[in-house]
């Protein structure tokens, strides 16, 4: 990827990730970065470009959304999660296709379960489940 790539991919990851206006760890961040560029590697070329399209078409059009001309990863990280809801709440294609692939990134990472309090029980006692006694 490249590095204008990267930036704005990171910029929208901390703000989509962001937790009580603070972004994940930077090493989260860069664990996220290297996994993207790993799977962006392996993607074909058209689903690379189209991916790398709505980054682009992201960066561009969130921060206008909330009155600013700049691109997202130049906007202090609580105007670019305000400009992520803008983007998402009129025009949210974009945003979608990037917010899915970085989800699934994110949450491979050995600590996702920690930080969204899984702790691997199920949530529903198992018993009355059907064929058990």
């Amino acid at each position: 990827m490249r590095r204008s790539t990267t930036r704005a991919l990171v910029a929208i990851a901390e703000a989509v990730f962001s937790r009580d206006g603070r972004a994940p760890a930077a090493e989260r961040m860069s664990w996220v970065e290297q996994e993207m560029e790993d799977f962006l590697a392996r993607a074909g070329r058209r689903s690379r470009t189209l991916f790398v399209a709505m980054v682009w078409v992201t960066s561009v059009l969130a921060p206008l959304f909330v009155g600013r001309f700049t691109l997202l990863h130049r906007l202090p990280l609580s105007e670019r999660i305000g400009a992520l809801r803008a983007l998402e709440a009129r025009f949210g294609e974009p945003l979608l296709a990037v917010k899915a692939l970085l989800c699934l990134v994110y949450y491979e990472h050995p600590d996702a379960a920690h930080d969204v309090g899984f702790d691997g029980a199920c949530l529903l006692p198992r018993s009355g489940a059907r064929g058990t006694s």
